[in-house]
């Protein structure tokens, strides 16, 4: 069901990781709308990437907040101003995704 790329998923569990147990759990029932009860993190994790229909949806969630993706930026190596907005920030994931190759 997950419209993700194995390069996507790969850089959405790290920026899930990066997300507190509230948080994870609050999105877990937005991307879900309620229909599935998760009971832990690592259920919140996989139901979040499975139910995720792209990339660009996701990180403009609100529980995805800017400096969530701006940590995740600079961990792989990207550096972005740090007044970089949401939707900037957003554009450089995207385009780092795409331009990696999974082998």
């Amino acid at each position: 069901m997950s419209g993700l790329s194995e390069t996507e998923r790969a850089g959405f569990t790290k920026i899930l990781s990066l997300m507190t147990k509230c948080d994870l759990l609050s999105l877990s029932d937005t991307v879900t709308n309620k229909m599935i009860v998760v009971e832990n993190i690592t259920e919140a994790k996989e139901t979040i990437l499975a139910f995720t229909k792209n990339a660009e949806e996701l990180l403009r969630r609100k529980k995805v907040q800017r400096d969530l993706i701006f940590k995740y930026l600079a961990t792989e190596g990207v550096a972005m101003p740090p007044n970089s907005e949401k939707h900037m920030l957003i554009k450089r994931t995207l385009e780092l995704w795409s331009s990696v190759k999974v082998t």
